[in-house]
Parts: structure tokens; sequence; C-alpha cells
């Protein structure tokens, strides 16, 4: 169970472990990927130091674990309970899609869903707070530096939600 599935995981992790060791990324470190998603390795072994590979991998896949569920959390406090189904599904089908490993796709998720639900709001009128502005943007720098290719996806449904957020003047 606490084997490498998927070679992109292995290279966050061990891209993490090059950058503790002083290492420069696109210097010394050659990868075609985004950069959070090894900053987040480096940053959960030097957290919670491991003596094995196991325990290394063990940690970040609590990691993974640990961030769905304050997300979670935080999507049903935000957004309310009728979520709860869709977020009940998403973790059913996560690990079948290989989402409880240390991947960009499993870390995108949630501020994925939570940028979707928010568009939805702006959609039918309801009014936004400047803590859902800061935490938008945090998702969206969050998601582009994971995952590129759903850059545009956030990026249309930033600029959508501005436009609306222009033309309703909702926002508070």
């Amino acid at each position: 169970i606490y084997t490498f599935g998927f070679t992109d995981e292995g290279d966050n992790i061990s891209i993490g472990k090059f950058l503790l060791q002083d290492k420069k990324l696109y210097k010394d470190i050659f990868s075609q990927h985004q950069p959070l998603t090894y900053y987040v390795s480096s940053a959960i072994q030097k957290a919670a130091p491991a003596d094995n590979i196991l325990l290394v991998i063990r940690r970040h896949r609590q990691f993974i674990m640990l961030f769905s569920f304050l997300w979670i959390a935080f999507l049903t406090i935000r957004f309310g309970y009728r979520l709860l189904p869709f977020l009940f599904l998403v973790e059913l089908l996560k690990y079948y899609y290989l989402g409880h490993l240390f991947l960009a796709e499993s870390l995108v998720i949630y501020p994925l869903a939570y940028l979707f639900c928010l568009f939805w709001q702006v959609l039918l009128h309801k009014n936004l707070s400047r803590m859902d502005a800061v935490i938008a943007s945090l998702s969206a720098f969050f998601v582009v530096f994971n995952l590129l290719p759903v850059g545009f996806a956030v990026l249309a449904m930033i600029i959508s939600m501005l436009v609306l957020i222009k033309k309703k003047k909702n926002l508070y």
C-alpha cells in the first residue's frame, strides 16, 4: 500500500527531497510539471522527517487525507450540507482515479470545487464577501501553480465572476 503507484508521485517526493538539499528547481533539477507540488512535498518532509521511504510515502498520503478532510469541512461550512453528496462521491471515486496519491491532481480538486461553487453563487446573484475574494485568489494561485492545464478553466471562471460582479455590483 505504501509503494509508488504512479511515477509522478515518486517524482514529486524525490524532487521535494532534493529541494531540501538546496538544489534549485529548473536549474539543478529538471521537471516538466508546475513547482508548487514539489514545495508542498519538501514542506511535508521537513515538518515530518522519516527514516525510510515507506514512512515518507505514508506521510504524503496522510497529508492528502488531512488536506481533503479540511477542504471538505471548509466547503461544507461555506456552502452548506447540500454539497455533501458531491463531496462523498468525489471521495468514493478518488481512489479509483489515484486521488489518494500525492499528485497535483489530488491537491487541486477541492480548490477547484470551491472556485466552481463560488462561480455558481455569482451566477445566482448571491453576495460575496471579501474573504471569498481572498480565498478565491489563493485557490486560483494554488491550482494554477500545481496543475497548469486547468488554468484556462480557472481564468474563465475568475474573469466571468469579475464581469458578473462588476455588472451586478454585489461584492461587499
